[in-house]
C-alpha cells in the first residue's frame, strides 16, 4: 500500500531493451532486467511511492536535462523530498534508502558516492533543487560527485550533506569483477550473470563497445556515473 509521505523515490535507468542497444557499459538485456528488478524490489520494500524513468519517458537532449526534468516532474506532483537511484549499484539496500528518507525529511541532503567519482544515490528536498544548476553539472565525468557535493554545500543548509558508504558500480568490466568479489554469494544471480558477461568479452565485443560508444552515447546513455 502506498504511503502518504511527501517523499518519493526515482529509479533513473535504461530499459533492458535500451541497455542491449547501448554498449557503453557492461550491461546487456538479461543483466539489465535483473538489476532493474532488484532495484525496484528494494524500493518497493520501503513502502514509499516510486517512479521509474527510462528512455521512454525521459525528456531532454542530454543526461543533465533528462535527469533534471525527471526530478522536476516528481516535485511538480506535490512531493517535498526525492531520493534518486540508478540500477547499477547492487550493494545499495532498502536500509540505505530508508536511512536517506529519514535524513532528507529532516532537511538533510544525502549522497551515496561511487568509487569512480560519481554517485549512486541523491536525496534532496524541493528547496534544495535548482533545475537550471543541475543541468550545468558535468555529468558522466569523474568529478560529478564533487560538483553536486559542493553545490549542496552552497545551499543554506542547517545540516551538512550526509554521505552513505562508497560503493562500486557497473560501468566497466573491471568494476564488475570487483563487485562480484564484494558481493560474494549474497547476490548469486547477478554475480553469475556478471561473470558470464565478463568472460564472454572478445575482440569483436570490444570493437562493438567502441563503435556503439561513439554512435549511441549522446542519444541513449542515461547513467549518472562517469562514462569510462
Amino acid at each position: 500500500m502506498k504511503t502518504t509521505t511527501k517523499t518519493a523515490v526515482l529509479l533513473f535507468s535504461l530499459s533492458p531493451e535500451a541497455s542491449q542497444r547501448q554498449y557503453t557499459t557492461v550491461l546487456n538485456y538479461k543483466i539489465s532486467k535483473k538489476l532493474n528488478q532488484s532495484a525496484l524490489n528494494k524500493i518497493k520494500a520501503t513502502g514509499l511511492n516510486y517512479f521509474h524513468f527510462t528512455e521512454n519517458n525521459q525528456i531532454g537532449d542530454s543526461f543533465g536535462a533528462r535527469y533534471s526534468n525527471a526530478i522536476a516532474t516528481i516535485f511538480s506532483l506535490g512531493y517535498k523530498q526525492i531520493i534518486t537511484i540508478g540500477n547499477d549499484t547492487p550493494q545499495l539496500t532498502t536500509a540505505h534508502i530508508l536511512q536517506a528518507q529519514k535524513l532528507v525529511e529532516n532537511n538533510q541532503p544525502v549522497l551515496g558516492p561511487s568509487f569512480d567519482g560519481g554517485f549512486y544515490l541523491l536525496a534532496i528536498t524541493k528547496s534544495q533543487f535548482n533545475k537550471s544548476q543541475f543541468k550545468t553539472f558535468k555529468w558522466q565525468t569523474s568529478n560529478v560527485f564533487e560538483q553536486v557535493f559542493n553545490y549542496l554545500n552552497t545551499q543554506s543548509l542547517s545540516k551538512p550533506t550526509y554521505l552513505l558508504p562508497i560503493f562500486h558500480d557497473l560501468d566497466t568490466s573491471a568494476q564488475a569483477k570487483k563487485l562480484i568479489a564484494v558481493l560474494g554469494i549474497s547476490n548469486k544471480t547477478i554475480g553469475a550473470l556478471l561473470a558470464q558477461l565478463i568472460t564472454g568479452f572478445n575482440c569483436y565485443t570490444v570493437f562493438k563497445i567502441q563503435y556503439y560508444t561513439y554512435l549511441f552515447t549522446s542519444q541513449y546513455n542515461n547513467k549518472g556515473s562517469p562514462l569510462l
